[in-house]
């Protein structure tokens, strides 16, 4: 009798909520119950804030969207302790815009096909044996543009895929064993593109064999080893991937990243219309311009003030007594961590022009 007032209460509530688009908080207070009231086709828009994992098992959903708010910066949508995404025969659905953290496997799916996983961050999985993607007898999986970091055990775990393709994500940091395990039989994997760095056991280790998994363009480096029972492929680099630690989000890569155009020239070009790069994260080239510099007199000394670049983590600084000049070639006289910088070394009545670049 219980079970049945449940389910008048969430047809109830289903009237409320769009037929196209329900809202997490605002039509209901979590993920499942917005799950309970879909329809094929339907997306589920979760706002910022911190919310239960949620399961979806034997009951047919296609086509299914739940996207976060973010993964990182400040509009994040954080699943946490219970935060755990279970799918068992799901089809067509979409996981994006997540961070996960605290439960035991981030991702787990089985007997699912045609799911598209991107831009989720799953990290700090404490409990023994834990995972940040586990798929278990799934076909046509597309799992792109995601960072795996700090996982107990192992990152990714694959049991009887086919057709699963893991591109460019971040793999790293496993603190017992591995970032790739191949359990089994497997069918038509790739795994391209992927920064696989600093894990404590192997980088891709295959159980049975490689057989015809495609392991290309990756950067596979200091792991405990990089490859087992396995070899690299076309385009393969073992670097220190080299990233930012910017707070924004640390796994941006620095402009002197050997991962920058240098993933597979079959892939589609970074949004700045270059090669695209390798890992989840790829390098602007074609920065924001710094904006709204200001100047001003403190005597004895000139100080400038410009608008804050996101993601910028150092500013330098040029000097000219030319009004044209360019900056290749010049040292700066001076660097900054935030959006103002005090010059010091000016002389009574000069006359001085300034430029400002980031990275």
């Amino acid at each position: 009798m219980k079970w049945l007032k449940s389910l008048m209460i969430i047809a109830a509530f289903r009237g409320l909520a769009s037929a196209d688009t329900i809202h997490i908080p605002e039509d209901y207070p979590s993920i499942q119950l917005g799950l309970y009231a879909a329809s094929s086709g339907d997306t589920i828009l979760v706002a910022p804030g911190t919310y239960n994992g949620f399961v979806w098992s034997g009951i047919m959903l296609m086509d299914i969207h739940i996207l976060g708010a973010g993964a990182f910066g400040d509009s994040v949508s954080t699943l946490v302790n219970d935060g755990s995404i279970y799918l068992d025969d799901a089809h067509g659905w979409e996981i994006a815009g997540f961070e996960i953290t605290g439960c035991y496997t981030g991702i787990y799916t089985e007997y699912c096909s045609d799911l598209d996983i991107h831009h989720n961050y799953i990290h700090n999985l404490n409990e023994s044996h834990s995972y940040a993607t586990l798929i278990e007898f799934c076909d046509d999986l597309y799992i792109h543009h995601n960072v795996f970091a700090y996982i107990s055990y192992v990152a990714v775990r694959l049991t009887g895929v086919e057709n699963v393709v893991y591109y460019n994500n971040d793999v790293m940091y496993t603190l017992w064993h591995h970032g790739f395990l191949i359990d089994d039989n497997h069918y038509g994997l790739q795994i391209i593109n992927n920064i696989i760095a600093f894990n404590d056991d192997d980088g891709i280790q295959f159980v049975v064999s490689q057989g015809d998994a495609i392991l290309n363009y990756n950067d596979n480096y200091g792991n405990g080893s990089n490859w087992n029972n396995c070899s690299p492929g076309i385009g393969c680099i073992s670097s220190d991937p080299q990233f930012t630690g910017s707070p924004a989000c640390q796994y941006t890569l620095r402009r002197s990243s050997p991962c920058i155009d240098a993933g597979d020239p079959a892939y589609p070009l970074d949004p700045d219309g270059t090669r695209c790069d390798i890992g989840a994260y790829y390098f602007v080239q074609a920065p924001p311009p710094i904006e709204d510099v200001t100047i001003a007199v403190s005597s004895p000394n000139i100080l400038l003030d410009w608008n804050d670049v996101p993601n910028a983590t150092i500013y330098h600084i040029y000097r000219s007594t030319e009004p044209y000049f360019d900056i290749i070639g010049m040292t700066p006289i001076g660097s900054s961590t935030n959006s103002e910088y005090e010059d010091v070394n000016v002389l009574s009545g000069g006359c001085y022009y300034y430029r400002v670049s980031w990275e």
